[in-house]
């Protein structure tokens, strides 16, 4: 870019180049240049948010389109009455770009903080999305959580473990894992009530594989839970793919039925199947039955954000995925561990069971109410589906 600028400033003044640059079409373009900078990527996302992010040739070229017009009357009708008016002076100027900075702050935090006024605005399509998070509370992601010094049994550190279950109850068994474990909390929770067994939860998101040489308190949370003698089940969740960085490989919405087996390299597999082993074996030295999940069905986009976008803008394409889609994207870890169960080392719980139905995956209740907060958590409902399908497998003969 720098050396074109460069060459047009040597060599545009001469020759039949300047012929090309002086000539109306190019002035004009050059003239309303900024407005289109501020026009195009907007009336971009919107066509994207239209047409679900599949866009024609011809939609594209009427976003161009739009994009010059919109251009050309900003230009002409606020650019250059701003610039040649006597009485925009640069203390007016100041001023203005002061109170029209502090209107725009004010919008976003109302904005953030409200959803975009999603009780005022399309009420009908915030059915199907999950409640707004409080804007402060963003910013809790930047606190540093207090140091852990696991106390001695049968102490618990309330700064990072939570109780599942009866309260009333001695807790038998203890969750593990990242985000998808922390998803996966309020349906355990509810379940565990429905069969009466009580249970913790770590709260801190970890990476749930044992590693005796970290320092870590991801690691000292793990030696809490194999010093704890009253837990006798250990339960493992966690994006599986995600944390060996395998590539996503998501069909994009309407184009399911095109995930093919992915293999995995030599390293990878070997990483897996330590990680896995060792973990267990770890565990089992520790007296505990190791439960590892596996992970939902995951998508390329939110079905709650394409239902609520339903209500304004008909979808004519599917949400769900199919369960081939589901299995040859999750084969690679899946076989690592079911060759581990045939061990004995692990028990394999389909956590997707509940979320698959006939050859389709199932990403919402009949009523509508959506089981997806994004593209791989679950909403509140979705987790207390999804933990109801495997409960038996969990606690067989408690209900």
């Amino acid at each position: 870019m720098i050396a074109g600028s460069l060459l047009l400033l040597r060599y545009g003044n001469a020759g039949p180049l300047s012929k090309i640059l002086c000539s109306p079409l190019f002035t004009g373009i050059g003239k309303i240049s900024y407005s289109l900078y501020l026009w195009h990527w907007p009336l971009i996302v919107f066509a994207r948010y239209i047409e679900y992010d599949h866009q024609s040739p011809l939609a594209l070229t009427v976003v161009f389109l739009l994009s010059l017009l919109a251009a050309y009357l900003s230009w002409r009708w606020v650019e250059m009455p701003v610039r040649l008016n006597k009485r925009f002076t640069p203390r007016v100027a100041f001023a203005s770009i002061g109170v029209g900075c502090a209107l725009l702050g004010f919008s976003c935090m109302l904005l953030v903080d409200t959803d975009g006024l999603r009780d005022v605005i399309h009420a009908k399509a915030n059915f199907y999305t999950s409640p707004p998070r409080p804007f402060v509370a963003n910013f809790e992601k930047f606190s540093s959580p207090l140091p852990f010094q696991p106390p001695a049994y049968p102490m618990v550190d309330a700064n990072y473990v939570a109780r599942l279950g009866q309260l009333n109850q001695k807790p038998s068994f203890c969750l593990l894992g990242d985000s998808h474990a922390e998803a996966l909390t309020p349906g355990l929770d509810r379940v565990a009530e429905d069969y009466n067994p009580a249970g913790f939860y770590i709260t801190k998101k970890v990476h749930p594989y044992v590693n005796e040489a970290s320092i870590d308190v991801s690691q000292k949370l793990v030696e809490w839970v194999g010093a704890n003698p009253d837990i006798h089940d250990v339960y493992l969740v966690g994006r599986w793919l995600k944390q060996y960085k395998i590539p996503e490989g998501l069909p994009k919405l309407g184009d399911k039925g095109k995930i093919k087996p992915y293999v995995l390299d030599e390293k990878t597999e070997q990483a897996i199947e330590y990680n896995f082993r060792h973990t267990a074996q770890w565990f089992i030295r520790h007296g505990k039955r190791v439960f590892v999940f596996t992970c939902v069905p995951e998508y390329n986009y939110a079905p709650a954000d394409l239902m609520a976008r339903g209500q304004i803008i008909p979808l004519s394409f599917p949400i769900d995925i199919t369960r081939e889609d589901y299995v040859n994207r999750q084969q690679p870890v899946a076989q690592v561990l079911t060759a581990l169960e045939h061990e004995g080392l692990i028990a394999v719980i389909p956590l997707e069971s509940g979320l698959l139905s006939g050859d389709h995956t199932v990403f919402m209740d009949p009523d509508g109410k959506s089981y997806y907060k994004d593209m791989d958590h679950l909403t509140p409902a979705g987790a207390y589906h999804a933990c109801q399908a495997i409960a038996p497998l969990l606690w067989p003969g408690k209900h």
